[in-house]
């Protein structure tokens, strides 16, 4: 409601500021008071929106209408002449009948004689078909088993040398005491322990030398368990015959029965009546009118031609598609050229014993020249329509409204003019109700 109020508040608006500076009726003074503040706030920035709104833009849309089509055309009517037949004035005469003797042939006809046939039944052909056998290949999988394994490890050993501690010696001249050279047992100095002096004598530490070998165990013997998983079987692929091979016995050629020709047909001649001589009657007696006086016609009043009207009018509903461009300038003068396509389904006439149907497919293209009235646009139009019996023009009359900047609402009355739509003068006068989008 609140929209509703608004709406009539911004064409109130209008109203007033047209008939105003148009110089014809001036609305009167409203008091602040009065009004409430709101609305009119509301009314002024939809009057604003109003304003500031242009038609100018392409746009396209649907129209469903009510058409109403006239059929007109003059039938010509042949008046024949009026005229009196008169008889011609006769009498009645006896002809004697005129005989000759004919000598008439023989008369045969041919007759047909049918073929003899007789059924025969063929027996079907067959062949015995050997299929070989049908297999798949199925995957076997391996079969394994846990098994426990015993391993005895022995004790580990190394052999070592066995050194001599290290000594020193007391006596200089103990320096190589037991010294054996065949088996190494002689000593050795120790580095760092000391130093040759000029007698060539170590003044430092002694080591003997390897005096044997000796096996030394590192790690004690031990048992080792672990499970193991053993293949008892490995996997395999094997073929599956999933059908044996078989026999089938396939029909080559079925059986059937057919006709044989035992005897074929002919055509014989056979005589219907012998030759003979006969006389026959050229022309037979009769009674013969002969004219004494010719007929004759008297003409009363001579043939003419005339032409009456003959009307039909039926309606229909209209379906439609349109689009086309608008251009608005600045003194709210709009122009605009817009393209339609309709059809009018089902138009039936009949007249005395004829019946014809219309289903009018038309196309039309037209000029438009409107004026803008803030969201309104009235508008004229002319242009040019073309349907599939004939072409003609178009003269149109509607307003549009813009109920927002994108959606047209309108209302449109076209007239379409046909000189020769299936032989008729036709005129299809369509009232449509419109909406459209403006891009």
């Amino acid at each position: 409601m609140t929209h509703i109020a608004q709406n009539m508040a911004v064409l109130a608006c209008v109203f007033a500021t047209s008939t105003a500076s148009a110089g014809g009726y001036v609305a009167p003074v409203v008091s602040v008071d009065d009004v409430a503040p709101a609305p009119m706030i509301a009314a002024q920035s939809q009057l604003e929106n109003a304003q500031s709104f242009s038609w100018t833009g392409p746009y396209l849309g649907a129209a469903i209408g009510y058409s109403d089509l006239k059929l007109k055309r003059r039938v010509p009517v042949e008046h024949p002449a009026e005229v009196i037949e008169h008889p011609a004035i006769t009498e009645e005469v006896i002809v004697p009948a005129v005989t000759e003797e004919v000598v008439i042939p023989a008369e045969t006809r041919d007759v047909e004689i049918p073929p003899v046939t007789e059924e025969r039944e063929i027996p079907p052909v067959t062949r015995d078909v050997v299929h070989p056998p049908i297999t798949r290949e199925v995957e076997i999988p391996p079969i394994t088993e846990e098994r426990e394994i015993v391993v005895e490890h022995p004790p580990v050993t190394e052999e070592r040398p066995v050194i001599d501690k290290i000594w020193k010696p007391t006596d200089p001249k103990d320096q190589y005491p037991g010294c054996n050279h065949g088996n190494n047992t002689c000593p050795v100095p120790v580095p760092g322990s000391g130093e040759w002096n000029d007698k060539g004598q170590w003044t430092g530490d002694w080591k003997r030398g390897e005096v044997g070998r000796e096996t030394v165990t590192i790690r004690d013997a031990w048992t080792e368990t672990s499970t193991e998983t053993v293949i008892v079987t490995p996997g395999r692929t094997e073929t599956e015959i999933v059908r044996d091979s078989w026999t089938e016995t396939v029909v080559v050629t079925p059986g059937r029965v057919e006709t044989v020709i035992v005897e074929p047909g002919r055509t014989e001649t056979e005589i219907v009546s012998a030759a003979r001589t006969e006389t026959i009657i050229v022309e037979p007696e009769r009674r013969e009118t002969r004219i004494i006086s010719e007929a004759w016609t008297e003409v009363v009043r001579a043939a003419y031609a005339s032409t009456f009207v003959q009307e039909m009018k039926e309606s229909a509903n209209t379906f439609g598609v349109f689009t086309g461009y608008r251009y608005q300038f600045s003194n709210k003068a709009v122009v605009g050229v817009e393209a339609n396509y309709a059809r009018t389904n089902g138009v039936r006439t009949s007249f005395e014993q004829e019946s014809h149907r219309f289903d009018l497919k038309t196309v039309s293209i037209e000029a438009q020249l409107g004026y803008a009235y803030a969201r309104f646009l009235p508008y004229i139009a002319a242009g040019y329509v073309k349907t599939s019996g004939d072409d003609g023009w178009l003269a149109a009359a509607g307003v549009d409204y813009a109920l927002t900047d994108n959606v047209i609402l309108g209302i449109k009355y076209t007239r379409h003019d046909y000189d020769n739509l299936q032989g008729w003068k036709a005129t299809n006068d369509t009232i449509s109700a419109r909406v459209g989008w403006k891009f």
